[in-house]
């Protein structure tokens, strides 16, 4: 027991010994390629030409819109963070595909971007919409600069969305960008009848890498002049005025800085019907 036969020995000795020519492969691996074989067989791929799932989501908001208007024949959308995410895609900006969309049922627009430079593409790209056809109805746009979850208030008092207007809501964040309680006050708009439908993006992908990477506090932020979100803990820049505001646009539109009410618009009377 124990014993290693002459047979057993000749058999290891077999496989072990080295293929004729080849200092590194043994006879039991004879069929694996070489490594330039293996190089002349790898297959190179181009590199992907725009953002494959932002493009995706555009398309699916696009769509969904769609059907949304076949049904209610009217409606207004907002987009707490419409500008363009890749500027250098257009056909990935989601804001461009709802507003180039047909049938324009869509009748109210609250296009809204923290960032001054897209605030400025928001305004050019509403300004590029061809003029109304016969037999639409009037459309508008409220460009806002500033911080979403400050000028959503604005957004909800302007009276626009009553409890009879269809209202859909694109809360396309980064990451963190929306607060919770914005998720709230959108959701608790209306009273009666349809709700505004809400399109929240969570990060779900990379969300813990995310959170694990903060680490301020409460008294720190809002010593700094930061805001706390009291659902997620986390901060956010108190000012949401953004900066110089943008001259009133042509074709209904107009861009809007300062808080509630605008130029040119009245806020409903409290306790009145919408």
């Amino acid at each position: 027991m124990g014993r290693r036969t002459d047979a057993d020995g000749m058999g290891l000795n077999a496989m072990m010994v080295k293929s004729k020519g080849d200092s590194t492969t043994s006879d039991l691996f004879s069929d694996l390629l070489s490594p330039d074989q293996v190089a002349k067989r790898l297959k190179t791929y181009k590199p992907l030409s725009k953002p494959v799932w932002s493009d995706h989501k555009a398309k699916l908001i696009e769509k969904y819109l769609a059907f949304f208007v076949y049904i209610t024949k009217h409606g207004t959308y907002i987009d707490g963070f419409a500008g363009p995410q890749s500027p250098e895609h257009p056909e990935t900006w989601s804001a461009k595909r709802v507003l180039e969309s047909r049938p324009r049922f869509l009748r109210n627009f609250f296009l809204c971007d923290l960032d001054s430079e897209k605030v400025n593409r928001l305004q050019a790209l509403w300004e590029s919409q061809p003029p109304k056809e016969k037999n639409e109805s009037k459309r508008q746009c409220v460009v806002l600069h500033g911080d979403f979850n400050t000028r959503v208030d604005e957004i909800l008092a302007s009276g626009t969305i009553t409890e009879k207007e269809a209202a859909f809501a694109l809360l396309d964040q980064r990451t963190f960008e929306c607060d919770w309680r914005t998720v709230e006050k959108l959701a608790q708009h209306k009273k009666t009848g349809n709700k505004i439908e809400l399109f929240y993006f969570l990060a779900a992908k990379w969300l813990h890498r995310s959170l694990s990477g903060f680490k301020g506090d409460a008294a720190r932020a809002t010593g700094r002049g930061h805001r706390v979100d009291s659902a997620t803990g986390l901060a956010y820049p108190a000012d949401g005025s953004g900066g110089p505001g943008l001259h009133p646009g042509a074709g209904g539109s107009r861009a809007a800085t300062g808080p509630w009410p605008w130029p040119g618009a009245s806020a409903p009377a409290p306790g009145s019907a919408p």
